[in-house]
Formats: structure tokens, sequence, C-alpha cells
């Protein structure tokens, strides 16, 4: 493939995992919510609690370069990072 198709086809697949992740946090919102609904007792993890794990991983999100594009891996610590 010429660097524009490659360019094209990188651009697509990244727009579509943004799609794909957006779309399995929705998922996780609304399945949490029947859930609670149906009396499931639904513990949610605080930021401070979770700062921890974050930090841990931060590291391994770097080597998500490898497979996916600098943006989307920005984006996906910026949503996580710590606030």
């Amino acid at each position: 493939l010429s660097d524009e198709d490659r360019a094209v086809i990188s651009e697509a697949c990244s727009k579509v995992t943004e799609m794909s992740i957006d779309l399995a946090e929705k998922d996780q919102i609304k399945s949490l919510e029947l859930m609670k609904e149906e009396g499931v007792e639904v513990y949610s993890y605080t930021r401070e609690e979770l700062t921890p794990l974050f930090s841990r991983v931060a590291s391994t999100w770097e080597k998500l370069g490898e497979k996916l594009t600098k943006e989307l891996v920005e984006d996906l610590i910026s949503r996580h990072a710590e606030k």
C-alpha cells in the first residue's frame, strides 16, 4: 500500500477504535444502572483509590503506541490521569 493509503486506513482505524471505546463506556454505564435497578449493590472506586493503580499501569500505556495512534494513547492517558 502507498503511504497515503496507509494513512487513510490508520485514521479510519483510529476513529473506529475511539467509537468502540465510547460505546463500551456507554454500555458499561447502562449495565451498571440495570444492575442497580435489580438490587445489585455496585461499588465504584474513588479516584483516590484508583490513583495508585493508574500510576502503576501508566508506563504500559506508552507501549500501546506501538499498536495504536499517539493521539489515542494520549486520550486514554488523559481520561484516566490523576486530576
